[in-house]
Order: C-alpha cells, then structure tokens, then sequence
C-alpha cells in the first residue's frame, strides 16, 4: 500500500499532537509550550479551511436544487446566507447592524422553532413518563417536581413544592448530573485513547 494512503500516518500525526497539547497544560517546558502554540493555530486554520469546504459544499447542493425546480427554500437559503455573511464582512459582527440581523430576525426565529418543537418534545416526554418500571417511575417523580417548583401555580397546587423542588434541583439533580459528567468524562477518556492508538477505525476497516 502506498504511503500516503496508510491509515497509520493520520493516526501517528493525531497521536503526536494530541500529546503534545495535553503535555502542554502539565510542563512549562519552552520547546513543548512552543508546539503547541503552533499545533492549535494549524487546528484554526484546518477548521477555517472546513469551514470554507461546508459553505461551498451547502452552496453547490442549494444550487442544484434550484435547477431542479426546488427553487423557493433553496433560494431563500442563499441569501440568507451569504447576505449574513457579506454583512458580518462589510461591517464587523460587533456593528449595530449585524445585531439587529441576530437581536430581531435570529432570535425570534430561533424561539419560534423552539416553540414548535416544544410539542413533539411534550408528546415524547408523555410517551417516556409512563410509569412501566421503577426507573420510569423515578423519572415522572422527579420531573413531576421540577415542573410543579418552575410553574407559577406549583405552590397553590401543592403547597411548599417550591422550596422542596429547589431542593432537589440543587442537591439531588445536582449530584446526579455530577455523577454522569464524572462517568461520561471516563468514557470519553477511554474513547479518545482508543482513537488515538487506532483502535477505533469508524467502521472503515
């Protein structure tokens, strides 16, 4: 196999740089510290690139679909887009102008998806809360509280939920998120040494 198409070259490279920069953060060693510099501004600079990839990537498929008759959305995402991304060229992404785009248009937007999604995610959350098991049982509890402690009405409907619910989100919930995060740290630990090592191919043998 040629050299170049060798998958143990990317993995050496990630190795070796991964290393460097989390050495970075344990030594003050000037040679190391200067590495790692150099390393991060070729990750910005890869990820600039990425970036520029997706922004022609989106624009060739949007394209396309407007010669296929699919004009309307397809169009509107076009300019969208890049009249954003000319403004945030042309004034800076700190001018009056560009907040007014992200302050009036972005965020209206924005809470209205999350308005519209907010129904599907009451249907799953009445699909999951269905008391089968003990641990379904736990959750609709615990949910239970929370949202009778965040509703305006909880205290009339159940007297003192509002101070025991503040209980419960910051001790209880509180240690269990604690919990999770140590435990999904390990495994992300374990998983990013396995990448490293080529352990994990992405299915691509």
């Amino acid at each position: 196999m040629s050299l170049i198409y060798r998958k143990e070259i990317p993995i050496i490279l990630g190795l070796i740089v991964s290393v460097t920069i989390i050495t970075h953060y344990f030594t003050v060693n000037p040679a190391i510290e200067s590495m790692s510099v150099s390393f991060q501004l070729w990750g910005v600079i890869i990820a600039s690139f990425a970036m520029l990839l997706g922004l022609l990537s989106y624009t060739i498929y949007h394209v396309k679909q407007v010669g296929k008759s699919r004009s309307f959305y397809s169009i509107w995402a076009l300019i969208v887009c890049f009249g954003t991304l000319i403004v945030g060229l042309v004034v800076s992404p700190s001018s009056p102008t560009y907040l007014f785009l992200a302050v009036t248009v972005l965020k209206p937007l924005s809470m209205a998806m999350s308005s519209f999604i907010g129904f599907f995610i009451c249907s799953a959350a009445f699909r999951a809360f269905r008391a089968r098991n003990k641990e379904t049982v736990i959750l609709l509890v615990s949910a239970t509280i929370i949202m009778l402690k965040n509703i305006p009405i909880g205290n009339i409907i159940l007297p003192g939920i509002s101070s025991f619910g503040e209980w419960f989100n910051d001790v209880a919930a509180l240690g269990g998120n604690r919990g999770m995060i140590m435990v999904m740290g390990g495994g992300m630990i374990v998983a990013g040494i396995r990448q490293l090592l080529g352990y994990e191919r992405g299915g691509v043998e």
